[in-house]
């Protein structure tokens, strides 16, 4: 008994050195893959980043040109579909909750709010009387998209500054209030780059929505 409880001992301990091994070969690997992602997308040189103290298998980042902000990457792995490795970041969000801060905190846009939606990217939305009304809050996407142009030149460049102008009419008769809201993304790319589209071409197309929602409404 004495024998096989040493035995027993010494794979115990023959399997914990094996699981430390391969979780920091893993560590490093990861570690890797997360400097070869960052040095591609952003550039080598232009970052600082270190072990998450929060959460090991999690790296903080900061851009040397933004070194107030900090974002995070992690590389997770498909173990079911036996997929690469592949590095996440909130360095999209962080980077645009920041410039929502900063412009909130310097423009009076009244009742509006300009949130991130993870799958849906930038929205600009706010509530009106009448589609005549629409100028205003037009005017403050722009605002936006200019000031973070100029504070965030890195959305801009990484080909991240899309912005929808998110607008419920309460005039619309619907059934329901989801329905009450247009849309349509005020900035767009062409050949000669991104643009932002004028207002009368904004108008035209949440006009065109809001007829057809409005004559649906009729009947």
């Amino acid at each position: 008994m004495q024998v096989l409880k040493y035995v027993f001992t010494l794979i115990l301990i023959i399997i914990c050195i094996v699981v430390v091994f391969f979780v920091g070969l893993r560590f490093a690997r990861d570690e890797k893959d997360t400097k070869s992602w960052l040095d591609n997308y952003f550039g080598q040189g232009t970052y600082k980043m270190e072990q998450d103290p929060e959460k090991k298998d999690r790296w903080v980042v900061m851009l040397k040109e933004y070194p107030k902000i900090h974002f995070h990457c992690n590389v997770f792995h498909d173990w079911i579909a036996l997929g690469s490795p592949i590095v996440q970041t909130d360095f999209k969000e962080v980077f645009y909750k920041n410039a929502i801060k900063e412009f909130n905190e310097g423009h009076d846009i009244g009742s509006d709010e300009i949130s991130f939606f993870r799958q849906g990217g930038l929205t600009y939305s706010a509530e009106i009387k009448s589609i005549e009304d629409l100028k205003e809050h037009y005017d403050n996407g722009v605002a936006f998209i200019e000031f973070a142009r100029k504070e965030y030149p890195i959305l801009l460049d990484k080909s991240l500054l899309y912005l929808t102008l998110h607008i419920k009419v309460n005039t619309i008769q619907t059934k329901s209030e989801f329905d009450k809201w247009i849309s349509t993304r005020i900035t767009t790319v062409n050949k000669d780059g991104r643009s932002i589209k004028s207002y009368e071409e904004v108008y035209n197309e949440l006009k065109a929505e809001y007829d057809s929602i409005y004559k649906n409404g009729e009947e």
